[in-house]
């Protein structure tokens, strides 16, 4: 997967969230926080919760991206 690739691999001190309500996602997900561990961290809800996302990451630099 190219964005595994981009987002993980190049930056081992990169970390990732991921937020979206998809069953199919969230079984994905899953599989890169096993493979992961701390640089990978997935939230099961809908982007219009995003805020809570926010919330729930504190005092953590971050860019959110709505990918379609």
């Amino acid at each position: 997967m190219q964005t595994e690739n981009i987002a993980i691999k190049e930056s081992e001190n990169g970390k990732v969230i991921a937020c979206d309500h998809e069953l199919f996602v969230k079984k994905i997900a899953t599989n890169f926080s096993e493979k992961y561990k701390n640089r990978f961290e997935f939230f099961h809800k809908k982007f219009s919760e995003i805020k809570s996302v926010i919330k729930a990451l504190k005092n953590k630099k971050l860019v959110v991206l709505y990918l379609i």
